[in-house]
């Protein structure tokens, strides 16, 4: 009972912690007619998460019927207070025609405000549609700056992309090894994508100096997280032309290190 005192004495910032515990029943009964009210009263007194909040339960019809456009209603109201979270869901609504027109260009612009805010899929996102021309004229410049900025804040699509366009070249100077440590980093949070490219990497010793048991081991954690497919058909072969360059030691040791029983990845060119 006591968790419902102060909303009504201080009225948005009370009323948003509230609703912060009907969602998930902490503190009060789990009631989502409930918490669509608190967040309603909330947001009616301008409370941009609240807003954000309760504009993103009416796009996925979360305790009230879904209406992307009551969703978007409340969504544009914070992202004019600049709230980032409101202003990425804005660009994705765009980007897929989710309760409006699709519209690349709207995306991009909405994007572009969160991503300047830090919003890290924001910064991602925006990368990927300048590296594939989407609302805007292709640009690898523009995405290598983008992805960069989201490498930096630790995500793992985003070190994976920006790896790639340092390993081809492609809005940046060719540069293996630093395409190879943007891999590790994406590698050491388990993407199966950047395990593969490193670990073709060390086996042809590009940016990374050859070592044929990293490369293995890379390839075959690569290898358990692909579906089936071309892409897995060209892991395999690979790790069946290393194995047969390792001793039987050196091959276990691969597999238990791909096993997580040993020690872990170095940092590229460590």
């Amino acid at each position: 009972r006591w968790h419902k005192r102060p909303a009504s004495r201080s009225p948005a910032a009370a009323q948003a912690n509230l609703e912060l515990l009907h969602p998930n029943g902490l503190g009060v009964p789990q009631d989502q007619a409930e918490a669509i009210r608190w967040y309603r009263r909330a947001a009616e007194l301008g409370h941009a998460p609240s807003q954000t909040n309760l504009g993103m339960m009416h796009v996925v019809g979360q305790g009230v019927p879904r209406d992307a456009a009551e969703g978007l209603r409340w969504l544009t109201a914070a992202a004019e207070q600049d709230n980032a979270a409101a202003q990425f869901h804005i660009g994705s609504l765009y980007a897929t025609g989710e309760g409006v027109e699709r519209d690349p260009v709207a995306a991009l612009d909405w994007y572009r405000k969160a991503a300047d805010q830090g919003h890290v899929i924001a910064q991602l996102n925006l990368g990927l549609m300048y590296a594939n021309g989407q609302g805007v004229e292709r640009s690898y410049e523009e995405a290598a700056r983008w992805y960069a900025a989201a490498a930096e804040q630790g995500n793992a699509a985003a070190q994976v992309n920006l790896g790639l366009l340092y390993a081809n070249g492609h809005g940046l100077p060719q540069n293996h090894a630093e395409a190879a440590r943007w891999f590790q980093q994406a590698a050491a949070q388990g993407n199966s994508t950047a395990q593969m490219h490193l670990g073709q990497m060390y086996a042809d010793g590009r940016g990374v100096p050859q070592d044929a048991t990293q490369a293995y081991m890379l390839l075959s954690q690569a290898a358990s997280a692909l579906q089936p497919g071309e892409e897995l058909n060209r892991v395999t072969a690979s790790l069946n032309a290393i194995a047969g360059t390792l001793s039987s030691e050196d091959l276990q040791r691969a597999t238990e290190l791909a096993r997580g029983l040993r020690e872990p990845v170095p940092a590229a060119g460590a």
